[in-house]
Formats: structure tokens, sequence, C-alpha cells
């Protein structure tokens, strides 16, 4: 059952305390990534797996060792 942001309520018996049946498992805190990509009418490219949080140098890292040369090989000698 389930009670808003309360969580997960269980009914249980008496002696069903330690019952695997009536524990549930859950993780705390879950793994997470982010991911970037690019994508055109030209076609699409690599996908970028970032760990972490992303600040200004780590932004322009991106840009500058992945999105870039997908960028130009996408789309060649083109403005873009």
């Amino acid at each position: 059952m389930s009670f808003g942001n309360q969580g997960a309520r269980v009914w249980r018996k008496t002696g069903e305390k330690e019952m695997p049946k009536c524990l549930k498992s859950s993780v705390k805190y879950p793994q997470s990534v982010m991911v970037w990509g690019a994508m055109s009418a030209v076609g699409v490219g690599p996908l970028c797996f970032i760990k972490g949080r992303v600040n200004a140098a780590s932004y322009q890292e991106i840009l500058e060792h992945f999105m870039l040369p997908s960028a130009e090989k996408l789309y060649g000698d083109e403005d873009f």
C-alpha cells in the first residue's frame, strides 16, 4: 500500500516481521549517469556518458573533446 510521500506500508500478521515475503529491498542513493549526444538531419553522433556533476571546466572539456569533433564529423567543412 502506498500513501503519497510517506512511502510504502505493509500489513502483516504477528510473527511475520522477519519473513522474506514481508521484506522489500531498496537503494537509498541510486547511481545516476548523464548522457549527452548530438542529432540532426545530417546524422547522429555518438553518446557521451558523464559521471558526476558538470561545471564550467568539465563543460568546456566535453565541448572541445567530444561535441565539436562529433559535429565536424557530421558536417565536415560546412558551417554549423
